[in-house]
């Protein structure tokens, strides 16, 4: 086996790297990576990893086979069984190094795909999750002429003075008094409506007291 392998600069573009769910499985890949043989295989066993591979870190078995089961879901390695004894593969490793079978030892673990080896299960590949969002298209707004407020107003029965709405809103550049940009204008007569309603029964609730005091022979 060689003294180590090489990191090629792809593997900062990795998304199967950036799928992992934790950075502690991310630092298991990396620090197996020159454990690995001529054929990117490795004993997977926890005990091992953790004696010899991860020997400094504060990484428990339990953890470390948990980092295993990641790597193994992100398809960065497959997680195989052999004899009852668990071994790994990494992913398109002849792709990442500059091998030279030649002068490295041949590999005595069995691989992946031998037939009495058993593949753990694992999810299909997903390297991205995209929420699809209903995508809504802004309709540019148009404004009304004179005859059609009048004609609306007049069939909906609203008292709003057509003629001072539109003045009212051309002169603001259909801006409503909070600075935003009118999209409905039917629903701002609707808006005026209320406070012409508003105004008009206070109006008459005004008259009516006045009237009242001056039954009475009261002046305000």
């Amino acid at each position: 086996m060689a003294s180590g392998r090489m990191l090629k600069k792809e593997m900062s573009n990795s998304r199967k790297l950036g799928n992992v769910k934790t950075d502690r499985a991310r630092v298991v890949y990396f620090m197996m990576f020159p454990h690995l043989d001529v054929m990117g295989r490795l004993d997977a066993d926890v005990k091992r990893i953790k004696g010899q591979i991860t020997t400094m870190l504060p990484y428990s078995e339990k953890s470390i086979q948990a980092c295993l089961e990641q790597l193994h879901e992100a398809h960065l390695v497959t997680l195989y069984v052999n004899c009852e004894q668990q071994y790994l593969e990494y992913a398109r490793f002849d792709d990442f190094q500059n091998l030279n079978p030649a002068r490295e030892a041949e590999s005595s673990i069995l691989g992946s795909t031998h037939k009495d080896s058993r593949v753990l299960q694992r999810t299909p590949l997903k390297l991205s999750k995209v929420k699809l969002r209903e995508v809504k298209t802004k309709v540019k707004f148009k404004a009304p002429t004179l005859e059609q407020v009048q004609k609306y107003i007049s069939e909906k029965g609203y008292d709003v003075d057509a003629k001072k709405f539109m003045d009212y809103f051309t002169e603001s550049g259909w801006v409503d008094s909070n600075n935003k940009p009118v999209r409905n204008w039917k629903q701002k007569i609707i808006t005026w409506s209320g406070r012409s309603g508003t105004r008009k029964q206070s109006d008459s609730t005004g008259r009516d007291f006045k009237n009242q005091q001056s039954e009475y022979g009261q002046t305000v």
